[in-house]
């Protein structure tokens, strides 16, 4: 929990008047798959924490996957209860967030003239 926190991620805490809960799993997974051509589908190039360096993609590596609940979060035009924070263990970086569970939506901008 502590990487999550050392990107500034409120962990199990009180925060914007809400208590934000998380839970963490461990276990071996990538980001990804192989393809034709020894290729890789799926996000690659992370910068590691603390480095120059490039992770170049995700197989097979210990990762930490941490669901935190009653975050409030904000994209693609709506506001989400749950954010998944995925963190490589070995290299402690942060490789990938994403939202789920709509609280509400935001309407579209109206632009005159179009």
């Amino acid at each position: 929990m502590e990487v999550i926190r050392s990107y500034g991620i409120p962990v199990n805490q009180q925060f914007g008047g809400r208590q934000i809960s998380c839970i963490a799993t461990y276990g071996i997974g990538t980001i990804g798959h192989a393809v034709a051509g020894g290729f890789w589908s799926g996000a690659q190039n992370f910068p590691i924490k603390g480095t120059d360096k490039l992770l170049d993609h995700v197989e097979n590596r210990p990762l930490w996957v941490v669901d935190c609940d009653n975050v409030y979060g904000g994209g693609s035009r709506a506001i989400f209860k749950h954010a998944v924070h995925v963190v490589d263990a070995q290299t402690r970086t942060l490789l990938e967030t994403w939202f789920y569970e709509i609280v509400s939506e935001i309407p579209a901008l109206s632009v005159p003239g179009n």
